[in-house]
């Protein structure tokens, strides 16, 4: 059970320092340890006092250089005092050869230190990944799988509608690939108009008479 506080700090004319801590760090903190790291380029930094009131001091260093601190505290509260963690416990005679987590290691759940405990343990679960293929001949035909055959089914009975009475779009083969093609809805569909059509007819002109009524001009 460890804090940790650290910071940068920036060094005085003198090279000097004064770094506070929060109120409560004594109280909630014991068995101090330091780290002073200069910033930019080397000094000979070090604690000049210790920690007295939530705060300590830092000389050695030059004039306006950055120094980052490190402190830490063994947590002395009434809770952590009560409730130390191990680091390292010795395993009973009946746990050993046994795991905490079996199955991170491969092995079978009977060699968990709480077998029944690891069984009643939901399993997460899993998902198979399902890969359609659908390749294409060198000829161009296509092989249909179960699927499109569904499709292919559908297609050959109608346009058949959905919940809301909407078609459903249709697929065809375009250049080697599967395309939806949205069918036509009723009401979409536009009425053929007929327009109505007029022979005009032009009169012939005989070359005959165009050429006399030349000649008639020019005489």
């Amino acid at each position: 059970m460890k804090n940790i506080y650290d910071g940068v700090i920036i060094l005085d004319k003198a090279g000097e320092a004064v770094v506070k801590l929060p109120d409560y760090f004594s109280a909630l903190n014991k068995d101090f340890r330091y780290q002073l790291t200069p910033i930019g380029s080397y000094s000979p930094v070090y604690i000049a006092t210790e920690i007295a009131n939530n705060t300590f001091e830092i000389a050695g260093g030059k004039s306006g250089q950055k120094i980052s601190w490190t402190v830490t505290g063994i947590r002395n509260d009434a809770y952590a005092q009560g409730n130390r963690i191990e680091v390292e416990e010795t395993k009973s005679e009946t746990e050993r050869g046994h795991y905490i987590h079996p199955e991170a290691f491969g092995k079978s759940l009977d060699l968990g230190i709480d077998p029944e405990k690891m069984r009643s343990v939901p399993k997460r679960p899993t998902y198979e990944t399902v890969s359609i293929q659908n390749p294409i001949k060198a000829d161009g035909e296509q092989k249909i799988n179960s699927n499109q055959a569904m499709i292919n089914e559908l297609d050959a009975k109608g346009n058949s509608l959905d919940s809301r009475n909407n078609p459903v779009p249709k697929t065809q083969v375009i250049n080697g690939q599967n395309q939806i093609v949205k069918p036509q809805a009723p009401h979409d569909s536009v009425p053929e108009v007929k327009v109505p059509t007029q022979t005009l007819q032009h009169p012939i002109v005989q070359p005959n008479a165009t050429v006399q009524q030349n000649d008639a001009q020019v005489k």
